[in-house]
């Protein structure tokens, strides 16, 4: 967050299947890091996570979805790895995205004066009605039952 002042409202964000947690912020972190690392135990290491825990997250999040997030890589020269499918990429673009607008709008409430005036931004023309100026009803203006 470089140049940018920190929002006093801190939000935290996940996405739930039935299954259970889907995606949160240190899974897509995990993710991020296969994908740029091209291994499910270098992404553990930098996470300071254990390979175990690594790959138990990666199995719950391919179940979570109808398509894999992760898939491993056999063999070759340099041994085997793991790489992200399009729907694990598209998982963390639209959680990126979602968070960005969580922020964003946690962000414009910090900074509103109270949450009525959020409502009642100038945009629209209008101010929040004062308590002051709400009508009022006597006890004569209640029907009878």
């Amino acid at each position: 967050m470089s140049g940018q002042q920190r929002s006093p409202v801190h939000v935290r964000v996940w996405l739930d299947t039935e299954e259970g947690l889907y995606l949160g912020e240190g899974r897509v972190r995990l993710l991020e890091l296969i994908g740029s690392t091209g291994s499910i135990s270098k992404a553990a290491s930098a996470l300071h996570m254990s390979y175990r825990q690594a790959w138990q997250h990666v199995q719950d999040m391919n179940a979570g979805t109808g398509e894999p997030l992760v898939r491993k890589v056999q063999g070759g020269i340099g041994g085997g790895g793991a790489e992200l499918t399009e729907a694990g990429k598209r998982g963390i673009t639209i959680f990126r995205e979602m968070r960005q607008r969580i922020d964003q709008y946690a962000t414009e409430l910090a900074e509103a004066k109270t949450y009525r005036d959020l409502l009642y931004k100038k945009a629209k023309g209008t101010r929040a009605p004062s308590k002051q100026h709400r009508p009022t009803r006597s006890k004569t203006d209640i029907p009878k039952t």
